[in-house]
């Protein structure tokens, strides 16, 4: 699985190489054979690696990550805080965006459609398209915010990003919503975040 994932992932950057990445990863999951190799952690070791063009550091610092948020429940394969984490941001988007919550509702849409991988990487994935391993200075304040509140800051950016997008999503089917909602975080986190417009 990890081979097959590295080679899905960051196939633009010239900055970053299949074997920096794979090497990362099986280090991470020669170290803890509790977890392994889950999907989306190639993401987070590449966001690593764009930070610190080093693989020793990619790998300590997502062995850190892991322990300071206890990962293991989100990486588990019955993923328990995963499912957790999809019931609180649908009850968020009740409060904060009831109207968008109620066209879901009607198109038949939870937000474990869509934000798993916003969960998962803590929008990394959002890099891993760019031609370059220059970060977005978003990301970067993300990043800072994410280290001292944690997962807060995920949900607080989940609901400004549908906040900005929502007089589009409330014209959209099922179909176009899954699709258009995939990139959003684009516009906000990457460096070439042309995926996306805001109109």
């Amino acid at each position: 699985v990890i081979t097959l994932d590295v080679q899905r992932s960051f196939n633009n950057t010239k900055d970053i190489s299949r074997e920096n990445l794979s090497n990362i990863l099986k280090t991470y999951a020669f170290y803890n054979p509790e977890i392994e190799y889950c999907q989306g952690m190639n993401f987070i070791a590449g966001f690593f690696y764009f930070y610190f063009k080093d693989e020793e550091k990619s790998f300590k610092s997502m062995l850190g990550l892991i322990k300071k948020f206890d990962l293991t429940e989100l990486f588990n394969a019955a993923l328990p805080r995963l499912k957790l984490y999809f019931y609180i941001l649908d009850r968020l988007i009740s409060i904060y965006l009831p109207s968008l919550h109620e066209h879901f509702k009607n198109e038949y849409i939870t937000s474990s459609l869509f934000s798993s991988a916003w969960f998962i990487t803590c929008f990394w994935n959002t890099v891993s398209h760019q031609s370059t391993s220059e970060l977005n200075p978003n990301m970067l304040y993300f990043w800072d915010n994410f280290i001292i509140d944690g997962y807060l800051v995920i949900f607080q950016s989940a609901i400004i990003l549908l906040g900005i997008f929502e007089d589009k999503l409330m014209s959209q089917t099922f179909e176009e919503m899954l699709n258009y909602i995939t990139d959003i975080p684009r516009v906000l986190f990457s460096k070439t975040n042309g995926v996306v417009e805001i109109a």
